[in-house]
């Protein structure tokens, strides 16, 4: 009888510590995030839900895309508060390179690493430069081509959340 109870309790505990083993590994996959800047921090895109967000693709070939950086290093100043931008290197060059570009160009808002891969659910654009913008909910939208100031910028921003808060009464 003491032999048989040993052995439910025994079984009791694997189960126990085998459902709390699937329940941490399930949390750090869930908790995964979707991308680290060159910076060594790290995001997900749901860190930015409540405010918009736009993602700028750029390469260091592109002139429009090099030209654009003073204008998204002003609009990343002056929408700070409400607005969020971060930039994806349309090349595949290693982080240590990505650096040398961002101090090279003076680029002053978030750049995403190129390693470890970013894992965004946004496709690579076919031109740029290229923006997508991502509602206060996660709804995404672009890409919208070409170059930009602050100020169209901002007003894409206008234009969308017009859009978005139209779509979300029709719900």
């Amino acid at each position: 009888m003491v032999k048989v109870k040993f052995v439910l309790i025994n079984r009791s505990i694997f189960r126990t510590c085998g459902l709390i083993i699937t329940l941490l590994v399930l949390m750090v996959a869930c908790s995964r995030p979707d991308f680290h800047f060159i910076d060594g921090s790290k995001a997900s895109i749901d860190d930015y839900k409540g405010r918009w967000l736009v993602i700028n693709y750029w390469a260091e070939w592109c002139k429009p895309c090099i030209d654009e950086v003073p204008e998204l290093n002003r609009f990343h100043e002056q929408m700070n508060n409400s607005v969020s931008i971060v930039s994806i290197s349309f090349d595949k060059v290693s982080n240590q390179a990505l650096e040398a570009q961002v101090v090279k160009y003076g680029i002053e808002y978030p750049v995403i690493a190129t390693a470890p891969k970013p894992a965004i659910d946004i496709p690579m654009p076919a031109a740029l430069p290229a923006n997508y913008f991502v509602a206060p909910d996660g709804k995404r939208y672009g890409p919208v081509l070409g170059p930009h100031t602050a100020e169209s910028l901002a007003q894409k921003v206008k234009a969308f959340e017009v859009q978005w808060l139209s779509e979300k009464t029709e719900q």
